[in-house]
């Protein structure tokens, strides 16, 4: 229906009040094409890197831990052993955040 982000825009204004479920339907395109993470988009997924890129320190013991909390730019994990690390997204990491979790949810092969 749509092919940018500005035409849905330009849509939403002109049509907001006549076709409040096509309004709906265009305000959840441009969720989907939002390059911000939502507070607790991750939560819930578990980690299957160990290491992360170093995004939580020297913690070496993260595969296995579970996504408790995220902001725009920050993740908390809980591990195995309880314990609880956060990764902060900031100085232009911000972008590549999404891409990262991603990266660090998936299945590993062998």
């Amino acid at each position: 229906m749509f092919n940018s982000v500005e035409e849905v825009k330009k849509w939403i204004k002109e049509n907001r009040d006549n076709y409040p479920k096509e309004v709906g339907n265009a305000i959840d395109f441009l969720i989907e094409k939002s390059e911000v993470v939502r507070s607790d988009e991750f939560v819930g997924m578990e980690i299957k890197d160990f290491y992360c890129n170093g995004f939580f320190g020297r913690t070496y013991d993260l595969e296995g831990a579970i996504v408790v909390s995220n902001g725009s730019d920050w993740v908390n994990v809980r591990t195995r052993y309880g314990n609880l690390h956060t990764a902060h997204f900031t100085n232009g990491w911000e972008t590549e955040m999404r891409s990262y979790m991603e990266e660090w949810t998936k299945e590993r092969e062998l």
